[in-house]
């Protein structure tokens, strides 16, 4: 199970050389709204992770850290 990190997709966007304008436009987005997810003020819907995936030309799951499974009791 994986779950959205802000920090890879800010990471990404940057290494892809796109402002936050600029993905926000591939996404059909406003820029605010690019921030709030890069500050994990917000959590994008899968749709949106794989367009902006798509537009950073990356995997989706490349946007999202692992989560740790709980030992059953």
């Amino acid at each position: 199970m994986a779950t959205f990190s802000p920090t890879r997709l800010r990471a990404r966007r940057i290494a892809a050389g796109l402002t936050r304008e600029e993905l926000a436009m591939a996404v059909a987005r406003g820029a605010l709204t690019v921030s709030f997810w890069e500050r994990g003020v917000k959590t994008p819907y899968y749709g949106t992770i794989v367009a902006a995936a798509r537009a950073l030309g990356c995997d989706p799951a490349d946007l999202c850290e692992p989560v740790a499974r709980r030992a059953s009791r």
